[in-house]
């Protein structure tokens, strides 16, 4: 749940109040209608407003009592199914005890669990048989939603009973716990009667967290399983109304079902407002399980998930357009298993339609989530529409804008198109606010547009079918561009949804809806370890092929599944080539395929056009060729090759290793890229933004080479001049960019600015000898003094282990006396982080209460928990790996490192104030120093550590950092 917030992609929510408006809601900015033509669109196209077409939300599930997802436009029930692959909320049914008396029968589980009466009140079962289980709150004390029924606690049992009928399998569920059935009700699987439930509170006047549903599962045997179905978070009710919310806020109507009317803050019907498709059914596919984080998907789920969705889009005609509005950091764009897996069901499914979103891991570049950077899925990222940024967040911006965190392209050519990322939606009772930004508003508002689309199409073009290719090939096309910003950032533009229904309809007049085909783009570049293929070329370094030295694409058509051999071998197509940018350019005018094999396009870029610093991305179109010599436009463009290059700024002796940009202006919300190359011996980076003449609110994220943030310069306050951040401890060497951006909220005009970026050269290496040595030298060219300190912080020991036959490692850690904390540290290899779509680390004490947790977010991460215990202490340390395919578990080996922190104990050092020459080597002495009792040994295994820190004598600041391992 990527993630981040995603890990999910969810930010930070803002109070909403919604009041009633003379114009007419589809002009509201809560979901914008206007920033996409949709306002447009449903004007020309008011029937076309989703009807015929089902919405599958893979998130964390949909709560069944959200008002606006209760309906179509059309009456008819608006959620359809629902199903449950993450694990959570099922209940294993076994037979019935049965006691007491004919009359009054009382049924308990097979373990005397519970104790169910008021069974007489229902009708009997058809065989004498029931079957028994629980739903234990206790599985809920580490999610969002850890107490149902408001007791303030996680102790409730939730028993069910299943037994069959003349209508068929029900069940009853216990929605109180307190062992009487009598005053429940009969429930039956979801889809076949849209039974839902809500859970009794203790309070009269509360109302359940939560609206949920069963789906029943008996066999043969007469036992089963019971899968309950309910929104623990807010994530997949946020993005099912905006994807086909239908008077989201509307006055409660009364339902039969239940006596519960939730709060709403609309009180006339004229105050509510509709999602992009409120004529869509949906489907809610739950994937997340809370005991492991609240959003998290684990193994196989998201599998699980599509798989359903694809039977869905064969076993009936209407148009299946999936949602995924999650995702983790990528770190082989387009190559990790769940990638290529939905790329295949795309391309063997013609009738199924898939969103992601595009990650919020920006501004860097290269930050497109898992599996956002599947080749066929339609990647969204984030817009800060004018509209919504105006209403919700005081922003008085020029233009659209990119949102800040929104992930962008580089090592994989995406996000395809951006849409409005800033939502007010459907919320279950247990959330807060109503609105949410991030790139998971951004991609179910694009699979809201799609369905008005096809619900379009199915209308005036029946005998057709529009795939995904061709869906997507419009959307591109149509998208309108956006200032100052380039093709990483935004994709082809923001969604048009009139433009591109009239391209679709273009499609087909020309016979390009017809014509498309998927195709598979290879190439090597330098940035690509072992010789790794990728889609793009991409080169951060500064180095790429140059002179006599060209870029080699492969492209191949990838054959429809309904083509014959004869058909695939008979295939034959000319393409013609263009560059959209003037440093690059194809040596051949023109390529061809023929059957199954590959074309070659050779590329060459102008080193001349490149000799300034900074980000160039271009791509080369291929459009069909006729014999007629007609070109085809490029809004039909069959395939494209994508080649980004960042040019470093280089620290040298002759500029002093600082860097200064000065005079830079930007606009509100405008953004600027500068890359720097930090060398090897590179010890300190500091970055500091100073005012220009003109008001300056802009900020500035150092992000690594491995695109991680590592620092971040915040924006100046009206009374500071300056501000600065200095990467030491993280720094690596690499090309690292450093992203300022104006703050779209603060400034409303021009603002000036000067960036200066200094880099320090000094090297410490420890000597692990008697007594202990170090040596210290400095590479810069200016002499510098300052003092070297050693200190003693803990002990740790670095271990190998695997993960064969489950996904699930545990490790037990002890607190010793004078622990302070633990820190573990999981490092994975690329190819098995690739195989993942979660991975959760937890600490948890001994009754499984959960004392820290984070996300497995990249190929190496640390969780600390504190020593909270005055003495020896066990807590447990749960690595949970949500592998994408889970048939057969594949083997991740983990590096796992446990540092004990304790008090740090100094070293005497000798000298310990020096002078700095540059290229000369400065020896120091380490001694312990005289202590009370002498240093115990630590653990068995475990070895000490400890750091050398050099501090500027003029500043204080920290010049250079090294850790170092005590043997």
């Amino acid at each position: 749940m990527t993630t981040k917030l995603f890990r999910f992609t969810s930010l930070a929510a803002l109070a909403l109040l919604l009041t009633a408006q003379s114009s007419p809601a589809q002009d509201w900015s809560f979901i914008s209608y206007q920033t996409t033509g949709a306002d447009r669109f449903a004007q020309a196209h008011p029937e076309a407003d989703g009807r015929g077409v089902i919405i599958v939300i893979i998130d964390t599930g949909i709560d069944l009592g959200a008002i606006g997802l209760q309906r179509t436009s059309l009456g008819t029930a608006k959620v359809i199914d629902v199903q449950n692959f993450s694990g959570f909320g099922d209940i294993k049914l076994t037979p019935a005890r049965i006691t007491g008396s004919p009359v009054e029968p009382v049924l308990s589980d097979s373990l005397g669990t519970v104790s169910l009466r008021g069974a007489e009140r229902f009708p009997k079962s058809l065989d004498g048989r029931y079957c028994v289980g629980v739903f234990d709150e206790r599985d809920m004390i580490n999610s969002a939603l850890p107490d149902l029924d408001g007791d303030n606690e996680s102790l409730s049992r939730f028993a069910v009973v299943m037994f069959k009928t003349a209508q068929g399998t029900v069940a009853v569920l216990d929605t109180d716990a307190d062992g009487d059935l009598s005053n429940e009700r009969i429930l039956t699987t979801y889809k076949e009667r849209f039974d839902t439930f809500t859970f009794k509170q203790k309070r009269a006047s509360a109302l359940s967290p939560v609206t949920g549903a069963i789906n029943l599962f008996p066999d043969s045997a007469g036992s089963g399983r019971a899968v309950l179905h309910f929104d623990d978070n807010l994530h997949g009710t946020h993005c099912a109304g905006i994807a086909a919310g239908y008077r989201i806020n509307e006055s409660p109507v009364s339902d039969a079902r239940t006596s519960e009317k939730p709060f709403t803050l609309a009180t006339d019907l004229d105050a509510s407002f509709d999602g992009l498709a409120p004529g869509a059914e949906l489907v809610s596919c739950k994937i997340t399980d809370p005991r492991v984080w609240h959003n998290n998907s684990v193994t196989g789920s998201i599998k699980r998930a599509f798989d359903y969705a694809a039977a869905l889009s064969k076993s009936q005609p209407k148009p299946v357009v999936v949602n995924l509005s999650f995702g983790v950091p990528s770190v082989i764009a387009g190559e990790a298993e769940m990638e290529r897996y939905i790329d295949r069901l795309i391309e063997t499914h013609p009738n199924l339609y898939v969103c992601v979103s595009n990650g919020n891991d920006g501004p860097g570049i290269s930050s497109t989530s898992l599996p956002a950077a599947a080749q066929r899925v339609i990647s969204v990222g984030a817009l800060l529409n004018r509209d919504i940024a105006r209403d919700l967040f005081s922003s008085q911006q020029a233009s659209d804008l990119v949102w800040s965190f929104s992930s962008r392209g580089g090592d994989i050519g995406k996000p395809d198109v951006v849409a409005p990322g800033s939502a007010a939606s459907t919320v279950p009772n247990h959330a807060g606010s109503q609105l949410h930004s991030g790139t998971s508003m951004a991609s179910p508002y694009t699979a809201g547009a799609i369905a008005r689309l096809l619900s379009a199409l199915c209308v005036s073009d029946p005998g057709f079918r529009y795939p995904q290719r061709v869906v997507k090939a419009a959307l591109k096309a149509s998208a309108s561009k956006l200032k100052r910003l380039t093709e990483l950032d935004y994709g082809a533009g923001v969604i048009q949804l009139p433009e591109a229904y009239n391209e679709l309809r273009k499609y087909r007049q020309s016979g390009f809806a017809a014509r498309l085909a998927d195709y598979t783009v290879r190439t090597v570049s330098q940035e690509d370890e072992d010789g790794l293929q990728s889609s793009v070329a991409y080169y951060r370094t500064g180095a790429y092929p140059s002179g006599d030295d060209q870029q080699i694409f492969r492209i191949g058509r990838v054959p429809q599944a309904s083509e014959s051999a004869a058909e695939r071998a008979a295939f034959f197509r000319v393409y013609d080539l263009q560059s959209t940018a003037k440093w690059m350019k194809p040596v051949q005018q023109r390529t061809s395929i023929k059957g199954t094999g590959n074309a070659a396009v050779s590329v060459v870029y102008d080193a001349a056009q490149l000799s300034t610093p900074g980000l160039y991305t271009g791509k080369i179109l291929a459009t069909a060729a006729s014999r007629s010599g007609r070109r085809a436009p490029a809004s039909e463009t069959e395939f494209e090759l994508l080649t980004t290059i960042a040019v470093p700024y280089q620290f040298t002796a002759a500029n002093a290793y600082r860097i200064s940009v000065e005079n830079e202006k930007l606009d509100a919300g405008e953004l600027r890229r500068y890359f720097f190359a930090v060398p090897e011996q590179g010890s300190a980076l500091a970055v500091s933004l100073t005012r220009g003449k003109l008001p300056a609110a802009v900020s500035a994220t150092i992000i690594d080479s491995r695109g991680l943030q590592v620092g971040f310069v915040p924006s100046l306050s009206e009374k500071e001049t300056a501000a600065s951040d200095r990467v030491v401890s993280e720094l690596s060497a690499g090309v690292y960019e450093i992203v300022v951006q104006s703050d779209a909220v603060r400034n409303t005009g021009v603002s000036t600015y000067s960036l200066d970026v200094r880099l320090s050269e000094m090297s410490m290496r420890p000597k692990f000898l008697s007594p202990l040595l170090a040596s210290v030298s400095l590479s810069a060219p200016e002499k510098m003094q300052g003092t070297l300190r050693a200190r003693i912080t803990g002990y740790g020991a670095t271990t190998v282990d695997s993960l064969t036959t489950s996904d699930t490692f545990v490790r037990p850690l002890f607190f010793a006396k004078g622990d302070r904390s633990i820190t573990v540290t999981v490092s994975v290899s690329k190819t098995d982080y690739n195989k993942n779509t979660d991975i959760a680390m937890r600490v948890l004490d001994g009754s499984g209460k959960q004392l820290a947790i984070e996300n497995l977010s990249a190929l190496s991460k640390a969780i600390k928990v504190q020593n909270l215990s005055a003495d020896t202490s066990t807590v447990y340390f749960v690595l949970t790996y949500g592998y994408a395919i889970d048939k057969p578990l594949p083997e991740v080996r983990l590096v796992v490192d446990e540092f004990h922190q304790q008090s740090a104990l100094a070293l005497e050092v000798w000298p310990s104030t020096f002078e700095l020459v540059p290229f000369v080597v400065k020896e120091t002495e380490l001694t312990l120093p005289a202590l009370t009792l002498p240093l115990s040994l630590p653990p068995r295994g475990y070895r000490y550590r400890g750091d050398l820190r050099f501090e500027g004598a003029s500043t204080g600041e920290l010049q250079s950092y090294q850790p170092f391992i005590l043997f």
